[in-house]
Protein backbone atom coordinates (compact mmCIF):
# COMPACT_ATOMS: atom_id res chain seq x y z
CA UNK A 1 0.00 0.00 0.00
CA UNK A 2 1.46 3.28 -0.72
CA UNK A 3 0.05 5.11 2.32
CA UNK A 4 2.11 2.94 4.42
CA UNK A 5 5.49 3.99 2.04
CA UNK A 6 4.78 7.60 1.94
CA UNK A 7 4.01 7.62 6.05
CA UNK A 8 7.54 6.08 6.57
CA UNK A 9 9.60 8.84 4.01
CA UNK A 10 7.64 11.36 5.94
CA UNK A 11 8.97 9.80 9.30
CA UNK A 12 12.48 9.85 7.82
CA UNK A 13 12.11 5.76 8.02
CA UNK A 14 12.78 3.20 5.81
CA UNK A 15 10.71 -0.01 6.33
CA UNK A 16 11.89 -3.19 7.54
CA UNK A 17 13.73 -5.60 5.13
CA UNK A 18 12.41 -8.46 6.49
CA UNK A 19 8.66 -7.23 5.43
CA UNK A 20 9.61 -4.94 1.92
CA UNK A 21 6.77 -2.56 0.96
CA UNK A 22 5.52 -2.96 -2.98
CA UNK A 23 4.26 0.54 -2.26
CA UNK A 24 6.16 3.83 -3.35
CA UNK A 25 5.95 6.91 -1.31
CA UNK A 26 3.61 9.66 -2.73
CA UNK A 27 5.55 12.41 -0.50
CA UNK A 28 7.25 13.74 -3.58
CA UNK A 29 3.67 14.86 -5.06
CA UNK A 30 2.27 15.94 -1.52
CA UNK A 31 4.98 18.56 -2.00
CA UNK A 32 4.80 19.19 -5.60
CA UNK A 33 1.68 18.53 -7.61
CA UNK A 34 3.63 18.86 -10.73
CA UNK A 35 5.76 15.98 -9.66
CA UNK A 36 5.34 11.88 -12.07
CA UNK A 37 5.58 9.20 -11.17
CA UNK A 38 6.92 6.23 -13.16
CA UNK A 39 4.06 3.71 -12.62
CA UNK A 40 0.34 4.71 -13.19
CA UNK A 41 -1.13 4.87 -9.87
CA UNK A 42 -4.51 3.15 -8.95
CA UNK A 43 -6.88 3.35 -5.98
CA UNK A 44 -10.35 2.40 -5.26
CA UNK A 45 -13.28 3.46 -2.78
CA UNK A 46 -15.06 0.52 -1.63
CA UNK A 47 -17.77 3.09 -0.21
CA UNK A 48 -18.50 4.83 -3.27
CA UNK A 49 -17.37 1.59 -5.78
CA UNK A 50 -15.24 4.07 -6.90
CA UNK A 51 -11.85 2.68 -9.06
CA UNK A 52 -9.38 5.40 -10.54
CA UNK A 53 -6.34 5.52 -12.57
CA UNK A 54 -3.52 8.12 -13.04
CA UNK A 55 -1.41 8.02 -15.79
CA UNK A 56 0.72 10.98 -15.98
CA UNK A 57 -1.70 14.25 -16.28
CA UNK A 58 -4.54 12.46 -17.54
CA UNK A 59 -6.71 10.18 -14.48
CA UNK A 60 -9.46 7.81 -15.23
CA UNK A 61 -12.33 7.23 -13.25
CA UNK A 62 -15.32 4.84 -12.78
CA UNK A 63 -18.05 5.27 -10.04
CA UNK A 64 -20.23 2.47 -9.26
CA UNK A 65 -21.84 1.67 -12.79
CA UNK A 66 -21.21 5.23 -14.47
CA UNK A 67 -18.95 5.56 -17.52
CA UNK A 68 -15.17 6.49 -17.53
CA UNK A 69 -14.99 9.79 -17.33
CA UNK A 70 -11.00 11.20 -17.98
CA UNK A 71 -9.79 14.00 -16.67
CA UNK A 72 -6.60 16.53 -17.18
CA UNK A 73 -5.26 17.60 -13.79
CA UNK A 74 -3.54 20.69 -15.03
CA UNK A 75 -6.57 21.79 -17.25
CA UNK A 76 -9.42 20.91 -15.21
CA UNK A 77 -7.90 20.94 -11.18
CA UNK A 78 -11.65 20.42 -9.82
CA UNK A 79 -12.39 17.61 -12.28
CA UNK A 80 -15.33 18.89 -13.58
CA UNK A 81 -15.40 18.11 -16.98
CA UNK A 82 -15.20 14.39 -19.01
CA UNK A 83 -12.74 14.79 -21.90
CA UNK A 84 -13.26 11.06 -23.09
CA UNK A 85 -15.11 12.69 -26.03
CA UNK A 86 -12.61 15.63 -26.56
CA UNK A 87 -9.55 13.46 -25.86
CA UNK A 88 -10.62 9.97 -27.40
CA UNK A 89 -6.58 8.93 -28.02
CA UNK A 90 -6.59 9.20 -23.56
CA UNK A 91 -9.80 7.16 -23.40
Amino acid sequence: MDWSATMLDAAGVSPDAGHPLDGVSLLPVLKDPGHSFRRLLHWRMNHRGQRALRNGDWKYLRGGRQRLPVQHHHRDERERANLSAREPSAA
